[in-house]
């Protein structure tokens, strides 16, 4: 598998939709991954300096990843995040560290990371992919200079 084809099929797949069937204050609702759209957006709200969006960050999260198992639509839009805050961090809580997995944050979601991987490139792609950053790893360690006993003043 060449570099080509890795690029290849990684934009074939590159709008894998990572979900998860959960339930959200006693009813059923799919978690999905959210774009790096999104993402960026949901970041701004969780690094914001202003008390009032900050607070806001958790339900923001909640409303980009949760959806309607019918339909495939997000249960809240954007005017209704203050809704979900309004819930307390029991309903929240647990659903919003499944979100942050879904998202690839913590063990868990660094291994549906790498599931995604598997799925898309397959082992021999991955072994490759390996290889590949491997070989560029070792390529600019040789470009770093090392300094000596002598730089140090030994």
């Amino acid at each position: 598998m060449s570099v080509k084809s890795i690029k290849d099929a990684v934009s074939k797949k590159k709008d894998i939709i990572v979900q998860k069937e959960t339930e959200f204050c006693g009813e059923k609702v799919i978690l999905k991954r959210i774009s790096g759209y999104y993402m960026a957006e949901w970041r701004e709200w969780s690094n914001s300096d202003k008390p009032e969006i900050k607070r806001l960050e958790r339900a923001k999260l909640l409303q980009l990843c949760i959806h309607d198992p019918e339909s495939g639509n997000r249960v809240y839009d954007d005017i209704e995040v203050t809704q979900i805050i309004g819930l307390g961090s029991i309903d929240i809580d647990e659903i919003y560290f499944e979100c942050l997995r879904v998202n690839g944050y913590g063990e868990q979601g660094r291994e549906d990371i790498l599931k995604n991987l598997v799925m898309t490139l397959g082992e021999d792609g991955l072994r490759e992919l390996h290889e590949i950053i491997g070989a560029r790893l070792q390529s600019f360690s040789k470009d770093i200079p090392t300094t000596s006993s002598k730089s140090n003043g030994s």
